[in-house]
């Protein structure tokens, strides 16, 4: 929902958002991340016209400052720390069709946000703001939620001075941010027992625990009652030096610390593991991240009289990022299922052991410009360095996955090999306990403009961008893969990064001020934009090689191990030759991701000062990422019944190679679009009060939106009918389709010493998209949460079964459930006879209001108006209204159906699927598409703020 504001001459779409006006808004975050939420002009998150976050470009005073390994969009992304204090943040800019070639790296938004300055004048504020479980809502509905004690507390300051009157200035801010959250909203069940209750049982995680402490004197850690902490501190100091009339430097440095603890990860899982109505974890499987960022970057502005301005930006970053994990030893990570979805999980969590990034990003950038006449000629260059060495081995530890309780206890006691999943990952290098995968890259960026004043009335931009990734690593080749020839007679050398090569990015966009009086502009544009890719997927290629680690990998009974707590003892004899390996490389022909983007508006004055604008912008991928395993052989048939490919479901079967696991390759496809069309709304009125409504329609089409940093969860985590590598367009996993916002403020100055502000902050969108999946490994790929399911127009076009012995319902009772429960979704009755589609579906739609109000306190302290600021936050206002409103839905199960197996060996054979009870105890059958989400975000929440401003 970009916008250009009525009295702006820039071509194509531009916002900037002054810091008074990011403070008149209501905010819980008082961050970077956040503020676009709350704010008129745009959507949330920066999902740009269903844009994954990854492809957007943070600038800081102009100089990069992303997490380009991206594993987040930010730095300390993983600890939900904002790098840099609102507090220190002056202006913030986002564009997302900049026709000015001199921005680039982005195909999403480009956001841009100025920090201030110290000046002629002192001026300094401190402040702190505080919320806790006495200011949240206890109930949901008709839910009474439990509120486990949780605080956030937020204290900081700034300050700006001259140190040498109109020569040297500085400016500092300093903040902390300390959190305590309950880690699980939901309790164990147990009779009697009050509170928002799960349907796991509580006498079976405390058997198991006990279990587990006598057997292998392992203590799981608790499943209940308990907080998860995150902790920041971030501080920032900049000066500005006048060296001269036509010289300025400016250096900014800041360096961040921060952790947060998590629940374990849902990859790989059936349901998720996270605490909810039907999983509870114990806490040894979380884990906590920890992201430090240190960062200097420096300035200097030169103008030549009239003529000429130069800007060179020289800047280091380095942000060092590692996991700690309770688990109080190694130990393998248990996944124990109940009616095919996760029950309980215990262990080390599978992507922690021996994580760790160090990255380094130095970068060189220097803008030329000459005014001559009505043309300013702009050229320039700009160079990133990057460097990261990455420790990741998911199921270092081990990872098991049993049926059911009774298979696990059987496995451990007796030596049961009857686990429906074992993985492990180990070093294949002799002596090394954990290799290091090394990644170097660079980017190069070359561009000339002219913008040309044709008339006072009508302004062009025109330029070329020429942008180069230039690979620099040395990657051990793998001698195995020279005899190997995949689909298409491909070969896969993982010794090789793609070819560096050019991308060109035209553009040329305008504004015409029809009357001269910027009472009605038309701006636009059409042209390419040249994005990055998180470089993890790079560096996937570099630890995967299948040089540095060997993996076992099996559902098959006749190699499944049984349950150790030994994380070592199936390690192959020899390491140095394992059996089978992971592969990742990248297609030689791979490149950079690039769109092209148009976009045409009209803003305009209309009677009593309202300023309306019109805007319609379509993007087409050109070099959209997709992952592909080359390994996966070809299908063996037809699925009896719907008729979707069926693969052998084994490991000989389903690979090309039986020493290869698994071989992604990343690689583009030229298609996927994302069209937005918005209409705004805003005045401001002369006695303080503002007011802003928009509403924006965004259809997004992909074939594999994501954003893991893992190119095999990438592969696994797509929703598919025919098998993962059989890539179709459909809905994005970003898409909002519908989203209409109003933001409203209103400031009073009375009795000389006060001032009080009322803001207002209103949204209602669409729901989050989601697709109905098979829970188990239905066509045979393999992959157990992947397959789109078929909708039954009859009784005749399904075989259902009982889901265990326990269920003792007939068929007929069980068709006549599903029947019903399909009946009452809007989605899957209207898709009887066909397939569920990839993100088809969606929850109901999303209402939420915000509130702030703010008192100032007006102090006159020698002779210089002093203020006191008290304000309170409430986040969901609605809710606290009423306890039906502003509730977010979410699906209580989108693993519909459970696959139990094929009725014979036959390849004709049909399969077989189970519709499981809603809850544990087979007493309660699933009857509703949507629960109440009992999460903070349907509660509202209270945030008290405290401010003194001294000028």
């Amino acid at each position: 929902e970009q916008n250009a504001l009525i009295n702006s001459n820039r071509n194509g779409s531009a916002t900037s958002i002054q810091t008074q006006q990011l403070e008149r808004l209501p905010t819980l975050a008082r961050s970077i991340t956040d503020f676009t939420r709350l704010t008129p002009q745009y959507g949330g998150r920066l999902n740009f016209g269903g844009r994954n976050n990854l492809y957007n470009n943070l600038l800081i005073d102009g100089s990069v400052f992303n997490n380009n390994f991206g594993l987040n969009d930010l730095p300390a992304g993983q600890t939900n720390a904002n790098p840099i204090s609102l507090d220190a943040i002056d202006q913030i800019q986002i564009v997302l069709s900049p026709y000015d070639v001199r921005q680039g790296n982005f195909t999403g938004a480009g956001i841009n946000a100025t920090t201030r300055s110290g000046t002629n004048t002192v001026s300094a504020s401190v402040y702190g703001f505080s919320k806790n479980q006495n200011f949240v809502s206890r109930k949901v509905g008709e839910t009474d939620v439990t509120n486990n004690n949780f605080n956030q507390k937020i204290t900081g300051f700034r300050l700006g001075l001259p140190l040498i009157k109109n020569k040297f200035f500085l400016f500092v801010n300093a903040e902390t941010d300390q959190q305590t959250e309950p880690a699980t909203l939901f309790l164990a069940r147990n009779a009697g027992k009050q509170g928002t209750l799960s349907n796991v049982l509580q006498t079976e995680l405390d058997s198991l625990k006990k279990f587990l402490i006598n057997k292998y004197n392992y203590d799981p850690g608790r499943y209940e009652g308990y907080n998860l902490l995150q902790n920041s501190t971030k501080f920032l100091a900049k000066i500005d030096y006048n060296i001269n009339a036509n010289n300025r430097l400016s250096v900014r440095w800041n360096y961040l610390t921060s952790k947060k603890d998590l629940p374990p990860s849902n990859s790989n899982s059936n349901g998720t593991r996270a605490n909810s109505i039907n999983a509870m974890p114990f806490e040894s499987s979380n884990y906590s991240n920890v992201n430090n960022v240190n960062s200097i970057v420096a300035e200097l502005n030169t103008t030549v009289g009239n003529r000429a301005a130069n800007t060179l930006i020289v800047g280091f970053t380095q942000q060092k990022n590692y996991r700690d994990s309770p688990s109080p030893r190694p130990f393998p990570l248990v996944d124990i299922e109940k009616n095919g979805i996760t029950y309980t999980t215990f262990g080390y969590e599978q992507f922690s052991a021996n994580n760790k990034l160090n990255q380094n990003l130095v970068q060189l950038s220097d803008n030329l410009t000459l005014y001559k006449g009505k043309h300013q000629l702009s050229t320039g260059f700009a160079i990133e360095y990057f460097d990261s060495q990455n420790g990741f081995a998911p199921n270092f530890y081990g990872r098991y996955r049993f049926k059911n309780s009774d298979d696990f206890y059987n496995s451990a006691n007796n030596g049961t090999k009857n686990a429906t999943l074992y993985e492990l990952q180990y070093s294949a290098i002799a002596n090394t306990d954990m290799p290091l995968a090394t990644l170097k890259i660079a980017q190069i960026g070359l561009y000339a403009q002219d913008e040309y004043t044709i008339t006072e009335r009508f302004k062009i931009v025109y330029g070329l961008r020429l942008d180069m990734p230039v690979y620099l690593n040395k990657i051990g080749k793998n001698n195995l893969l020279d005899t190997m020839k995949f689909a298409k007679n491909e070969t896969i050398d993982v010794s090789q990064f793609p070819k560096s090569t050019p991308l060109f990015s035209p553009r040329i966009g305008f504004n015409f001020d029809v009357f001269e009086d910027k009472t009605l502009q038309i701006r636009g544009g059409t042209g390419l934009f040249t994005g990055r890719i998180p470089f993890v997927w790079l560096s996937n290629q570099v630890s995967n090689t299948g040089n540095l680690f060997g993996v076992v990998s099996t559902t098959n009974p006749a190699t499944m191990p049984a349950f150790t707590d030994n994380v070592k003892a199936n390690i192959p004899q020899d390491p140095t030759l394992p059996a089978t390996t992971t592969i990742n490389a990248t297609a030689r022909n791979f490149r950079f991701p690039q769109v092209w983007r148009s976009n045409l508006a009209v803003d305009f004055k209309l009677k009593y000062g309202i300023i309306a604008t019109i805007e319609g912008m379509f993007t087409t991928d050109l070099n959209a990422v997709v992952h592909r395993n080359a390994n996966l052989d070809t299908a063996i048939g037809r699925v009896q019944g719907d008729g979707r490919l069926r693969y052998a479901g084994t490991d000989a079967g389903n690979r090309r190679y039986d020493n290869l696991n698994i071989a992604i390759v990343m690689d583009n496809i030229g298609k996927g679009y994302s069209a937005n069309a918005t209409l705004q709304l805003q005045k401001t009125f002369k006695r303080g009060f503002f007011s802003s409504i928009a509403y924006n329609f965004a259809p997004s089409r992909d074939y594999q939106g994501s954003q893991s940093s893992i190119a095999n969860t990438i592969y696994q985590n797509f929703q598919t009918i025919n098998g993962p590598n059989d890539l179709t367009l459909s809905v994005s996993n970003f898409q909002t389709l519908h989203r209409g916002i109003g933001a409203f403020s209103y400031k009073t100055d009375y009795a000389r010493i006060f001032a009080t502000t009322v803001s207002v902050f209103g949204e209602i969108r669409s729901g989050n998209r989601f697709s109905y999946i098979y829970a188990g490994d239905m066509n045979g790929d393999r992959l157990t949460a992947n397959d789109l399911i078929y909708i039954p127009q009859s009784k005749e076009q399904i075989v259902l079964v009982s889901s265990n012995a326990n269920d003792t319902r007939t068929i007929d009772q069980i068709w006549t459930q599903l029947d019903l429960y399909i009946k009452q979704d809007d989605y899957l009755s209207q898709r009887r006879g066909q397939y569920a589609q990839r993100n088809g579906a969606q929850t109901p739609v999303v209402y939420k209001v915000d509130l702030r109000l703010m008192q100032d306190i007006f102090i006159d302290v020698k002779g210089k108006r002093n203020t006191i600021q008290v304000s309170i936050d409430v986040f969901n206002f609605t809710n606290l209204l009423n306890a039906n409103w502003g509730v977010v839905k979410e699906p209580n199960r989108v693993q519909l159906l459970t696959f139990e197996g094929y009725e014979s060996s036959n390849i004709l054979a049909r399969p077989t699927f189970s519709f499981p009870y809603f809850d544990a105890n087979l007493q309660t059958p699933l009857t509703q598409t949507f629960r109440n989400d009992i999460s903070l975000n349907s509660r509202w929440q209270a945030q008290f703020g405290v401010r003194y401003i001294f000028n």
